[in-house]
């Protein structure tokens, strides 16, 4: 939707509460449309940056690596805190110790072998189908015997 018909639907209603708002909606859109293009004439500042940190990055770094990295660190933090969830639930409810630290073993040996399939390899692998398949295992069963331990205590 452009500035135009955002300015025309707000001034084809008749209500006396939206006249300031379509005033201020049309200065707002003459405002932004009038502002120079920063990409296309840059100011001496940003392309004295811009020049000195292409000459200090290395073009030699496989950009891939990186974004592998970042990721498998990005998957990490999306995935962990869910299974850390279950882990200390099933702590602090009468559940056997033997099956935390089952689960806690398993999140980590998941976790790191998902990070290395990631980091090292590009598209499917052995590592991260294992890390995928082992976090499952942690969120199936820790959501399980969250319900089991957890209903076991009321009833």
């Amino acid at each position: 939707m452009n500035c135009s018909s955002v300015v025309t639907f707000t001034v084809s209603q008749k209500c006396p509460h939206t006249e300031g708002l379509a005033s201020l909606q049309s200065q707002f859109c003459q405002s932004t449309s009038m502002q120079p293009d920063a990409l296309a004439n840059p100011s001496v500042w940003a392309s004295t940056v811009g020049s000195m940190s292409q000459k200090f990055l290395d073009k030699s770094i496989d950009q891939s690596a990186l974004q592998r990295k970042v990721r498998a660190h990005g998957n990490f933090i999306e995935y962990v805190p869910l299974g850390l969830l279950f882990i200390v639930a099933l702590e602090l409810m009468p559940s056997p110790k033997e099956l935390v630290w089952l689960l806690g073993g398993t999140l980590t040996i998941a976790r790191i072998a998902y990070a290395y399939g990631v980091i090292t390899t590009y598209g499917p692998s052995v590592g991260r189908a294992s890390g995928f398949f082992g976090t499952l295992f942690v969120y199936l069963v820790g959501a399980i015997a969250c319900v089991y331990y957890g209903f076991q205590g009321v009833i």
